[in-house]
């Protein structure tokens, strides 16, 4: 019975339920199973627009590279200069987005990145010359860094901090589901790799944005504006100036750079690798790629708990250290099963790393600067380009052996980085000075 009013309130009014039972209960509401059914109604809707968003990408997104080189007839050199240059691009939108949806408003901003991603994937349909192409993919990945960010800050601002690391858990989940399902449907359409992928990404994007638009209240997304004297308005100067003296997040994005070049687009380095190694490479290298989002789906509730108990630093640690682990079977498979034991071993390094990052971004972040946060911390997407560009000339120059040692180094470096944040905030008391007054965030006495 008991157990029983603690959900009722905790779904009803997450906050106040923090604020009516001690820690020693909150510590038990935190590890509890049934997770899903303590978060609100909304943050649901946006775990589920989340899968929505990355099915309809991935209809089309995976099979750029191959559209460029059979229809545009760019080499592997222009076509990798296309797709990095998204992935900069991505780094540095986050950052702006972030902080303009704090002055803005994050309805706005993340129904209009929908609609700048809907527009962009319609426009690569029509397209047909290398030039268009570079700016539509930077378009794009400028859309989708507006819309990441504030997907997550949203999240943020809406669950109360003991199930905030399951929420972003249950996040995770949903976007690889999307990619799981997003390349299989678009390869059973016929639509893979050609340019009415686009156009049908495309207008599933405006279906999803025109819906939210319809039936999301402009007050839905509330408590994600600086509250100061009247006509005092948010600056991206001040935010930044802010940021740059908050030395938890820039070991944090340090951190997350490296780490995300160890995993964040290992599948360009390693397809590389596979197809050049073995016999019909790319058919194999499709049977071992599944197995990252059906370890995924599959072991979320486990790791979750693990995740849980561990807490984000100690997460960080033992992620980075199995991502090292896991480039060291790569490098020693004696046969292509021991390749999929290595995927195995790796997603489960990246589950433990993604969630705790954003609860980290979340204790860290006043509630109205929660988007610029978030923003600031995609800078990390750098390692996007970082990884595959280093990754690739490792390969080419020195085998795949070396590659696999070398992305090993480069999750273990991440380790060091984290462990500095971890000292950063034990040294902080009161690192920020804002610039304007900032409304009481329900949350903050209880993370003190």
């Amino acid at each position: 019975m008991a157990e029983s009013y603690i959900a009722g309130v905790a779904r009803e009014t997450p906050h106040v339920a923090e604020q009516a039972f001690d820690r020693p209960r909150l510590m038990a509401l935190r590890i509890a199973p049934a997770g899903w059914s303590l978060l609100p109604t909304g943050v649901k809707a946006l775990i589920g627009t989340a899968t929505l968003v990355s099915v309809a990408r991935t209809m089309s997104l995976p099979f750029l590279a191959i559209h460029l080189s059979q229809h545009v007839g760019l080499d592997a050199s222009s076509v990798g200069l296309i797709i990095g240059t998204g992935a900069v691009v991505a780094s540095l939108g986050g950052l702006f987005g972030g902080s303009v949806s704090d002055k803005v408003g994050r309805r706005t901003i993340f129904i209009g990145a929908l609609a700048l991603a809907s527009v962009s994937f319609g426009a690569m349909y029509l397209a047909s010359a290398p030039a268009a192409f570079f700016v539509l993919n930077a378009l794009t990945a400028l859309a989708n860094s507006f819309y990441e960010p504030l997907s997550r800050a949203l999240l943020g601002d809406h669950v109360s901090p003991a199930l905030r690391q399951q929420a972003f858990s249950y996040r995770y989940v949903a976007n690889n589901i999307g990619w799981a399902i997003g390349p299989i449907v678009g390869a059973l359409l016929g639509i893979a790799g050609g340019s009415v992928g686009f156009l049908v990404t495309g207008l599933i994007l405006l279906a999803i944005a025109a819906l939210l638009a319809v039936t999301l209240p402009r007050d839905a997304l509330a408590a994600s504006r600086v509250a100061g004297p009247p006509g005092e308005m948010f600056e991206f100067r001040s935010a930044a100036r802010l940021i740059l003296r908050d030395a938890r997040m820039r070991w944090l994005v340090i951190g997350s750079t490296v780490a995300i070049a160890s995993y964040g687009q290992m599948s360009i380095t390693f397809s590389q690798y596979i197809a050049g190694t073995y016999a019909d490479g790319v058919v194999l290298f499709a049977k071992i790629v599944v197995v990252n989002p059906i370890t995924i789906v599959l072991t979320q509730p486990l790791m979750s708990g693990v995740a849980r108990r561990l807490q984000p630093y100690r997460s960080l640690f033992v992620g980075c250290a199995v991502l090292a682990a896991s480039n060291i079977v790569f490098l020693a498979a004696p046969s292509p099963v021991w390749l999929g034991v290595g995927m195995f071993v790796f997603t489960l390094g990246e589950m433990l790393i993604v969630p705790a990052e954003y609860e980290l971004i979340n204790r860290f972040s006043p509630q109205a600067y929660r988007g610029t946060y978030f923003g600031v911390h995609s800078l990390g997407e750098v390692g996007n380009f970082l990884g595959p560009w280093t990754g690739g000339l490792i390969l080419v120059h020195f085998g795949g052996a070396a590659m696999f040692l070398y992305f090993a180094l480069v999750a273990a470096a991440a380790i060091p980085a984290f462990w500095l944040t971890q000292l950063e905030e034990g040294r902080t008391t009161d690192v920020l000075t804002l610039p304007s007054r900032i409304e009481d965030d329900p949350y903050a006495r209880l993370d003190d």
